[in-house]
């Protein structure tokens, strides 16, 4: 265990300890209240009994007998009658420093609150000193009834209840450091496990997992979230290991071609012959057209969104007389609608370039002399726009794959595409939270766009 563990094992232990100390406290000034409470409730039923008696005479005589037969007895209470000078309240006054009425030790000294009470040390019978609590009451014109009463019982309750409470307070301390101890030992060792674990996985790369503790939770699920990332990790180093065979696989052949048309041109010059290089050109555009849809991919997928206001409206006619030129010599019929002005948020060119690659792959695999239709409208709570064409469409078993780069379908008319145009519209569409969907048009494809209405200007 280290030092700076068993620093803070210790910090919190002498912190709980200092706390339930204070709760404790509270605790025991909150019982002996109530305590001193039932003492003093006692007292007034005592002086209220006594103030049943007709007059002093009477009040003096019972309490004679109080104190008579009280000394050294098991009463309860003691009692004295003064008058307003302090002295004996006895109808004959004595003058001997003994009071015949009084059982309570020169009354006369005891010190009364404004509410009438008192609180003094007095030796009971067998010459122990005790706590006694008092209170006086006028029953005559000049005559005061002081009672008071030991806390004896009460002081034995709040000790017990003292007792207990230490013994419970030792308890809680080493059941409590006892059981922190234990668990913070367990956590310390998960972590260095964990720690361990991190290095040689950074170092060695291995594809080991931590073992997943069922001791505590809390570092069972550290481990498992950390097996879930490394499972993420190394599907992703996966997937760009599958992603640079495909990549590597879609180059080989431009580049085998490139490199037969160039070794063609050398011997047509070699022969004086004449030498175009219109093929060689088109096959460097071809792969430069791949390496920019992969890198706008790639662009996309890391940017931070943005929030620039978009005219849909003003872009999606924009595009719609672009589709119309392009679409004029395959006598395509294109036509547009706009169902209002909607203005979104997102970024515009992007915007341009996800919806043109739509438009473009439904002029290019629509037959000629059909027609295509784009339009623009607010369904419920989002804004929709809808590209549909008369053309192939695409498999219903085969949409979420034409999502992948380099995805082509096997059976596609019109010649077949880079296999990049529809990846990027897909991430453009994830970016920024815009719904897309594939669906049958009977026959050919409608794609639906869903700007989410929270995006909405």
């Amino acid at each position: 265990m280290s030092r700076s563990y068993a620093y803070a094992l210790l910090r919190a232990g002498v912190l709980s300890f200092i706390a339930i100390c204070i709760v404790w406290s509270i605790v025991i000034a909150f019982f002996s209240a109530r305590l001193n409470a039932d003492v003093y409730r006692q007292i007034d039923d005592e002086i209220t009994r006594v103030k049943f008696l007709q007059g002093p005479n009477e009040i003096a005589d019972l309490l004679k007998r109080e104190v008579m037969f009280g000394l050294g007895g098991e009463n309860r209470h003691r009692y004295a009658l003064l008058d307003k000078n302090g002295l004996c309240g006895a109808p004959q006054k004595s003058l001997s420093a003994t009071c015949p009425v009084s059982s309570i030790d020169e009354p006369g000294r005891i010190l009364f609150e404004e509410d009438q009470t008192a609180a003094f040390d007095q030796a009971n019978g067998e010459g122990r000193v005790e706590r006694w609590l008092a209170k006086r009451a006028m029953i005559s014109e000049g005559l005061w009834l002081i009672v008071s009463s030991s806390t004896k019982g009460a002081t034995a309750q709040l000790r017990a209840l003292v007792v207990a409470g230490l013994v419970s307070i030792a308890a809680v301390l080493v059941i409590s450091v006892g059981s922190a101890w234990a668990v913070s030992r367990q956590i310390v060792h998960d972590i260095n496990g964990i720690a361990t674990f991190c290095g040689t996985y950074r170092l060695s790369g291995s594809m080991r997992r931590l073992a997943v503790s069922h001791t505590l939770r809390e570092t069972s699920q550290i481990a498992a979230h950390i097996n879930a990332m490394l499972d993420t990790i190394d599907d992703q180093i996966h997937g760009l290991e599958a992603y640079s065979e495909r990549v590597a696989h879609e180059l080989r052949t431009p580049l085998t071609l490139v490199r037969t048309e160039i070794e063609r041109l050398e011997n047509q010059v070699a022969k004086g012959q004449p030498a175009s290089f219109k093929r060689v050109t088109e096959l460097v555009e071809a792969i430069s057209h791949t390496f920019m849809g992969l890198y706008r991919i790639a662009t996309v997928r890391g940017m931070p969104p943005t929030s620039d206001s978009v005219d849909l409206t003003a872009l999606v006619t924009e595009l719609g007389e672009i589709a119309m030129v392009v679409a004029s010599p395959s006598q395509i019929n294109f036509a547009m609608q706009a169902d209002g002005d909607f203005v979104v948020l997102g970024d515009q060119a992007l915007f341009r370039q996800m919806i043109w690659n739509v438009i473009d792959n439904a002029i290019k695999y629509a037959p000629l002399g059909s027609a295509v239709a784009m339009r623009l409208e607010q369904q419920d709570n989002f804004i929709r726009l809808v590209v549909t064409d008369k053309g192939p469409g695409i498999p219903a078993d085969q949409r979420e794959s034409v999502l992948r780069p380099f995805y082509r379908i096997k059976c596609a008319h019109g010649g077949a595409g880079s296999g990049i145009g529809l990846a990027l519209v897909s991430a453009i569409a994830k970016q920024f939270g815009v719904g897309l969907k594939f669906e049958d048009n009977e026959p050919g494809l409608r794609v639906v766009f869903s700007f989410p209405a929270a995006a909405c200007g």
